[in-house]
């Protein structure tokens, strides 16, 4: 099945290796501001994706009027990175600074020891049948839901719990960069559109 999907550009992000990612799944929209969001009424799919400070990523989509749009969207979204970071509702980054809320919880610093920061690279991910992929990271602030039961997927340590995904209902949190994790970020992507 070929998906029309929906990238909302943020400003935080080189987009072109997104674009051509989500290409391989069907045709590709970039939503660049509200003037733009008859697109969310003609997308089966909205990727929120960024790069940076949760700052930046939060007072855009404040002023940009997308918040609305983004937490009424009924379709299924995917939070890349510091997109998933916004669907949360704050964050030790930005603490003046708001996201989206719609996950209960915050971002947290990585403390970690045994990791070092940020988190850039290729890290072994364990989902909730303690099979094991690796995927490319980089950032230094991790997701921490309120319910754990939504935590898909985590980085593989037993010293700090690590969420590398989540699901909630039609909502998806990918802290990793599926583009750039070849076979297995083109994997997951495909399993979470035919779900």
């Amino acid at each position: 099945m070929k998906y029309k999907i929906g990238i909302l550009n943020i400003g935080v992000n080189n987009l072109k290796s997104l674009v051509s990612f989500f290409k391989k799944f069907g045709e590709v929209k970039i939503i660049e501001n509200v003037q733009s969001s008859n697109y969310f009424k003609n997308i089966d799919i909205l990727i929120l994706p960024g790069n940076g400070n949760f700052s930046y990523g939060s007072n855009y989509l404040l002023k940009n009027d997308m918040s609305d749009e983004i937490k009424n969207f009924k379709n299924k979204i995917i939070g890349i990175c510091l997109g998933m970071q916004l669907l949360f509702e704050k964050s030790e980054e930005s603490p003046n600074s708001r996201g989206l809320g719609i996950i209960d919880g915050k971002v947290k610093k990585i403390t970690a020891k045994n990791i070092r920061l940020p988190l850039l690279g290729w890290y072994t991910c364990k989902d909730n049948l303690e099979q094991k992929k690796n995927y490319f990271f980089n950032n230094s602030y991790i997701c921490n839901p309120q319910d754990k039961s939504i935590i898909t997927q985590k980085i593989d340590t037993d010293v700090e719990l690590l969420p590398s995904c989540i699901n909630f209902k039609n909502v998806y949190g990918i802290q990793f960069h599926p583009e750039k994790s070849s076979r297995n970020g083109y994997n997951l992507i495909l399993k979470i559109l035919n779900e």
